[in-house]
């Protein structure tokens, strides 16, 4: 068996702030997830894809392993044009096209990297960045922020929103979701810290659904469900109906 766990997601970037507000104090990010052998464990011996979960919520002193990593050396970062120095022994080397930078000015992107005006451009989108008061740099490329949003930071796999560096989510593999996100795919029930889960082919399903899932295709099931919805709505506005029918003979009477 395997867990989901609810965590406590936290990235700790540069000590700035950029145009959005967000306030990046460290250039690591750090959180709590599933033991990856406990994700591959086995159920009676075999690699199971589509074996069940119980998710537990976790706080970040939980049983989880903590997990450190430090890809994202990114900053957000100010760029100012300053003039450039023609002695030879002063000459700063150009950051995007390597060569060393005689023009009369420069952008200065801190900490210390420059760029001739021409080639600060987003490496994702190839954007100029000159005119940019603030950009993002990891591993010495620069970024446009939405370009840097969209690729580093985590989005939850449930409403796409990018997810705050202090929310609690759970994560199961390479999905995490925001807790009101964690749902059914089929009946769009909220799952629970400790309900019986299934995941199957990167989608997260109830316990009744995960046996159904089993026997009959998503798409029935989905039209199963909405079938029944419907079945639901026009009994209760038929009742609705009845109850007014009922107040009005009273009424006449």
């Amino acid at each position: 068996m395997m867990t989901a766990l609810a965590i406590k997601y936290e990235a700790d970037f540069s000590n700035q702030e950029n145009k959005m507000g967000i306030n990046f104090k460290s250039d690591t990010k750090q959180y709590i997830e599933l033991d990856d052998k406990l994700m591959n464990s086995t159920i009676n011996g075999t690699n199971d894809p589509n074996m069940k979960y119980s998710s537990s919520l976790f706080s970040m002193t939980g049983t989880a392993a903590t997990v450190e990593f430090t890809p994202l050396s990114s900053t957000t970062i100010s760029t100012t044009i300053t003039p450039s120095s023609l002695s030879s022994s002063k000459l700063s080397q150009c950051v995007g096209c390597g060569l060393i930078i005689y023009d009369p000015f420069m952008l200065n992107v801190q900490p210390n990297l420059k760029w001739h005006i021409r080639c600060l451009n987003c490496s994702k989108c190839l954007r100029s960045l000159m005119n940019d008061s603030t950009c993002f740099v990891r591993d010495c490329k620069a970024y446009c922020r939405e370009d840097y949003f969209n690729n580093f930071l985590y989005r939850c796999a449930g409403c796409y929103r990018l997810i705050d560096k202090m929310d609690l989510v759970f994560r199961i593999r390479s999905r995490t979701f925001h807790l009101d996100c964690f749902r059914c795919v089929i009946c769009e029930k909220l799952l629970q810290p400790g309900e019986e889960i299934a995941y199957r082919n990167e989608q997260v399903y109830c316990l009744i659904h995960s046996h159904l899932i089993q026997k009959f295709p998503k798409s029935i099931i989905t039209m199963i469900v909405v079938k029944m919805t419907i079945t639901m709505i026009l009994l209760l506005l038929l009742i609705i109906i009845v109850i007014i029918l009922s107040i009005l003979i009273i009424i006449t009477i």
